[in-house]
């Protein structure tokens, strides 16, 4: 990929961060599931969709900073 490095850099921080949090909502979305906490295990499950969207950004940035050299 081509860009500035320090801009890819930053970028492939964001990206974990955000994988990371992804898996722990999800994680914790089973665990109120099988606890039988039906309304957080939703509300946690929106969240990890709210993440999703925020990790197609990243990806589109991505891409569009390889564009731009």
């Amino acid at each position: 990929m081509k860009g500035e490095k320090t801009i890819i850099q930053q970028l492939n921080k964001v990206l974990t961060y955000e994988l990371t949090s992804i898996n722990q909502f999800f994680l914790h979305a089973r665990m109120f599931g099988n606890w039988g906490f039906n309304e957080l295990n939703e509300k946690s499950l929106q969240k990890i969709d709210q993440r999703y969207e925020t990790g197609r950004q990243t990806d589109r940035a991505y891409s569009d900073a390889g564009r731009l050299t």
